[in-house]
């Protein structure tokens, strides 16, 4: 009996998402802790997850204000990086057809959208466009 081995297949734009963020979150916390200024110190603490705890219900912020930093960076910032690569893998998804349809010629098009796609409105020679006879 043979196992099928499965191939992951990351979302690249996803990763990216995440890639920034987290690149960010590292800079905000060395920048942080060089500084010695404590207001410094807590607006770059702050800025990774301030939109996140902004964004949070007054029953969840009440739960997290005890927390110490270090706590609550290991509760937002997965979620966080879920979320990003969520919406990452979406835009990817959504926009990977468009930009297949620009790096192919129009008859590569056509024939791609016959042989891959059953479309229920009949394809025209034109590229998918109906042309209108005006004459009567």
């Amino acid at each position: 009996m043979s196992r099928r081995s499965r191939k992951i297949i990351w979302s690249r734009t996803g990763l990216c998402l995440v890639g920034i963020y987290f690149s960010l979150t590292v800079l905000a916390l060395i920048a942080a802790f060089s500084t010695g200024d404590l207001k410094g110190n807590f607006v770059l603490l702050q800025l990774p997850i301030a939109l996140q705890i902004g964004a949070m219900p007054e029953s969840l912020l009440r739960q997290l204000a005890g927390l110490s930093w270090g706590v609550a960076y290991l509760i937002i910032w997965p979620a966080t990086a879920l979320i990003l690569y969520l919406l990452g893998y979406c835009a990817g998804y959504l926009v990977k057809p468009q930009l297949h349809e620009l790096t192919t010629t129009p008859g590569e098009r056509g024939k791609r959208l016959e042989t891959k796609h059953s479309y229920p409105w009949p394809r025209h020679s034109c590229g998918g466009a109906i042309k209108l006879d005006t004459k009567q």
